[in-house]
């Protein structure tokens, strides 16, 4: 694309790429990005986004949808529509009637599709975050060690003491944090896989 672009000297394209921009930004940030790339560029200008955060993508307006199926991109002069959501989105099922299977499908209520829409941007960055929690931990248990340690050498001055109990406690309970961060991602993966 970039190539195409620098070998027409007459024609000036502005193009902004996107990848999941609206990962790990609150509602107000989401909302003031999705403003400022539907305006993005005026006339001249494009936005491609990747993302799967439907209510972002709504907002930005998009006049044009791109599909991968098979290794192929299709890319049609349209906006967004249910079935782009049913289709390519790995967590969701049918908005109405019957599944593949022939079953009655329930609709999901708005606050139901937010919540799927949390877990499901949960589940996809809980790799990153998981490692990150590793990483804590271990700081967190080697200040531990380290309060020990201290505590041994500083005697019966019961000030110091209480003082690096109060530490090592603050300590223990951010382990225990985000020990409970880490199951709670690992089962929201186990339920966006059975999905």
């Amino acid at each position: 694309m970039s190539y195409a672009c620098n070998n027409v000297p007459h024609i000036h394209i502005s193009v902004c790429y996107e990848d999941e921009p609206s990962n790990h930004l609150d509602q107000e940030c989401i909302e003031a990005l999705g403003d400022s790339l539907s305006n993005w560029g005026g006339k001249d200008g494009s936005v491609v986004v990747v993302s799967h955060d439907r209510a972002f993508c709504e907002q930005v307006g998009f006049t044009h949808v791109g599909t991968v199926k098979d290794g192929k991109l299709t890319i049609e002069e349209r906006g967004l529509q249910d079935r782009d959501w049913e289709r390519y989105d790995i967590s969701s099922t049918p908005l109405t009637g019957a599944s593949e299977s022939g079953e009655a499908v329930v609709e999901l209520t708005p606050e139901e599709k937010a919540e799927q829409d949390r877990k499901r941007k949960l589940a996809f960055n809980a790799p990153k975050r998981i490692q990150k929690i590793e990483e804590l931990i271990e700081k967190s248990e080697a200040k531990i060690v380290e309060y020990d340690d201290e505590m041994m050498t500083v005697g019966n001055d019961v000030e110091k003491l209480m003082a690096l109990t109060d530490k090592k406690t603050k300590e223990e309970e951010t382990v225990v944090s985000l020990m409970e961060e880490w199951e709670e991602l690992e089962d929201v993966i186990a339920e966006m896989a059975s999905l």
